[in-house]
């Protein structure tokens, strides 16, 4: 299993790095290889979204149904791959105090095995991963900021 960490420090209260965080589908864009997000299911708390995501150096698309558990009173977000083409996909974000803003943080337990070649790709993957993840945090940073 892989995981990767990712932290920014946004100039902003939790509260709105939060709620700016939960818009995915606004900033998905700024994540270079993730194609769409539709939402699925939101009661406000737990929300199923579908993904798709590209693999160049693979010459593969990725497909997978999320599920996101949003806790306002923690300022977390537990996700978890409910189904699809990985074989492992979960993590954590937290929004915390920090100073006179938010520290942003983003943990993703991965793990994604291609028959053969697999281990020759497993750094190239973790980059894909890490740059994304750093793509939606700018990205969160710059909104919330505005």
């Amino acid at each position: 299993m892989h995981r990767i960490t990712c932290e920014k420090f946004v100039k902003a209260t939790p509260e709105t790095v939060f709620q700016v965080a939960r818009d995915i589908q606004r900033y998905v864009e700024h994540m270079g290889n993730i194609e769409s997000v539709k939402v699925i299911h939101d009661d406000g708390m737990t929300r199923i979204t579908e993904w798709v995501a590209k693999l160049p150096m693979l010459e593969r698309e990725l497909h997978w149904l999320e599920k996101d558990v949003w806790d306002v009173t923690s300022l977390t977000c537990e996700f978890e791959m409910v189904e699809g083409d990985m074989d492992h996909y979960s993590g954590r974000w937290s929004f915390e105090r920090h100073g006179d803003g938010t520290l942003m943080k983003l943990t993703i337990s991965y793990e994604y095995q291609v028959p053969l070649i697999g281990q020759l790709l497993q750094k190239l993957i973790e980059k894909v991963v890490r740059d994304n993840a750093d793509s939606i945090l700018n990205a969160v940073k710059e909104a919330s900021e505005k």
